[in-house]
């Protein structure tokens, strides 16, 4: 059993159990707004993470790969146990929904695995 079907596991014990998909699907949506407000914030106040562009925010239309793209820089301490902080909190609710429809996250990661390995053998 791999590290990521036992923290699935666990979600589906402690937190899904207890969910509905809509609340499950808000807590994703207000998790990965914290996350990018976070990282955000990092650039904007502390400086530890600078980005190329300005960021809008538009969470209905939320672009990971650009956002990844402006933030390739090393956080300071303080700003990496937010950052990380807040990745934890995405894991946990997309964890939680998979668990409440049917899926599992470990096979996600191994599908993504796999069209990573297909795109950058084509390049």
């Amino acid at each position: 059993m791999l590290l990521i079907d036992i923290f699935q596991t666990y979600v589906d014990d402690k937190i899904t159990s207890k969910q509905t998909i809509d609340q499950a699907m808000k807590e994703y949506n207000d998790t990965s707004y914290n996350l990018i407000k976070a990282i955000t914030e990092c650039s904007s106040e502390c400086g530890c993470i600078n980005s190329k562009n300005i960021i809008e925010l538009d969470l209905n239309n939320i672009n990971y790969d650009y956002l990844l793209n402006l933030y390739l820089n090393t956080a300071c301490d303080k700003c990496r146990k937010k950052i990380e902080y807040h990745i934890g909190k995405c894991i946990l609710s997309i964890t939680s929904l998979c668990s409440l429809c049917g899926i599992n996250i470990a096979d996600i990661f191994i599908k993504e695995h796999r069209n990573i390995e297909q795109y950058y053998s084509k390049i």
